[in-house]
């Protein structure tokens, strides 16, 4: 098992989730908890350390989602070299016209 295939305890440093088959929602959930426990300041500094590791690939991954997501968002709105935000824009105008 490596290094991003595990999943967080509280008392020990084990993670047991790839964190490449985790939706960002869930990536970013660990990535919050982690944080808090890391701010505590309660957690030894050798679990501390894998916890940081840890963070950093889920920080790294949910980076990554966000981007990919920007970029689709983007091509939808550009798609065929024509801008379609203000298309949709004028559709939902027309929509609370309707109602």
């Amino acid at each position: 098992m490596n290094d991003n295939s595990r999943i967080m305890t509280q008392q020990n440093t084990t993670f047991t989730c790839d964190v490449e088959k985790m939706s960002f929602e869930v990536a970013i959930a660990e990535l919050e908890k982690i944080t808090t426990l890391l701010e505590k300041g309660d957690v030894e500094l050798d679990h501390a350390v894998k916890y940081y590791e840890r963070a950093c690939v889920l920080q790294d991954y949910c980076q990554r989602k966000l981007n990919e997501a920007q970029m689709k968002v983007e091509k939808l709105l550009h798609k065929d070299g024509v801008v379609c935000g203000s298309e949709i824009s004028n559709i939902e105008n027309l929509h609370q016209d309707i109602q």
